[in-house]
């Protein structure tokens, strides 16, 4: 009896340890397969995010490039502006002080919208001379105003100044609407 059931029971405990040895493997196999995949999408999400980070990286420097080449952009319009500035003062003093506007044309000029009329201004070594506009209710004393050649030039100026203040003020709003947009 003993026998018998060794003769049942050893190949079923040899067939049990070959199984259970073959599962194992079958097992150690999977693992394998899903430590690779693992390993795989490990080093994939890496490249991708070195990838990122090197376009974000590139992106950054095109913008402080961008920034930095604005920043001497406006330094040298600043720069310009002055010297510009400095030029039209220095010519506004060399244009002839002579009248050549009467009161009539002047009390036209303070009529206009957007312009201020204002004493001429001295002339180095000269007299000051008045150079307003007449009042809106011209008296006596307003018939003998005349403005001069040098006054002209710098409303000339102040208004050419305006034009060019607001110009780039309606530039700056198109360029900002088209990134708006």
């Amino acid at each position: 009896m003993i026998l018998t059931i060794a003769r049942y029971l050893i190949p079923a405990l040899m067939g049990a340890a070959a199984a259970w040895t073959i599962q194992g493997w079958r097992l150690d196999a999977a693992a394998s397969r899903h430590a690779a995949e693992l390993a795989e999408l490990r080093a994939a999400a890496e490249a991708e995010r070195a990838a990122a980070e090197a376009e974000a990286r590139t992106r950054l420097e095109a913008a402080q490039k961008k920034a930095a080449a604005a920043v001497q952009r406006q330094s040298r319009l600043e720069v310009r502006l002055k010297e510009e500035q400095a030029r039209a003062k220095a010519a506004l003093h060399a244009i002839p002080d002579r009248p050549c506007l009467g009161s009539e044309h002047l009390g036209l000029l303070a009529q206009s919208p957007g312009l201020t009329i204002s004493p001429v201004p001295q002339a180095p070594g000269g007299t000051a001379r008045a150079a307003a506009g007449p009042s809106p209710h011209p008296g006596p004393e307003a018939e003998d105003l005349t403005s001069t050649e040098r006054a002209i030039s710098g409303w000339m100026m102040d208004a050419a100044a305006l034009y060019e203040t607001c110009r780039s003020r309606i530039h700056a709003i198109r360029q900002w609407a088209e990134q708006a947009d």
